[in-house]
């Protein structure tokens, strides 16, 4: 399952469970796969919370201010299988150091 986060509601507050249980099906929460957050309000406080989605294989952050140690609280999500993060604050230092914690993934940044 795959979903796009209404950038109204994250602008309104962070993005933590509680956030995510409110936007997304209370049966599909256990689910989630891939998410949508290009062009929103996020930083790297809310990425924090996404550690906890192991079964994530798909992250969109592209044109947010999203940094390095934003991109830090992803090297645990084994099963990330594509990110896109262009357009960020991220660097080609953070890009090389995730690219190292997740081989596999396939990865567009700076």
């Amino acid at each position: 399952m795959h979903y796009k986060v209404d950038d109204s509601l994250a602008v309104r507050e962070p993005f933590p469970k509680r956030f995510l249980r409110r936007c997304l099906p209370r049966e599909y929460f256990d689910e989630v796969q891939g998410i949508y957050l290009s062009r929103s309000k996020a930083t790297d406080a809310e990425l924090a919370h996404l550690a906890a989605l192991t079964e994530l294989t798909s992250l969109y952050l592209d044109d947010t201010q999203v940094t390095d140690a934003g991109l830090a609280h992803l090297h645990g999500l084994k099963n990330l299988e594509r990110l896109s993060f262009s357009r960020t604050r991220a660097t080609l230092k953070g890009r090389a150091e995730l690219q190292r914690a997740l081989p596999d993934c396939r990865v567009a940044g700076p």
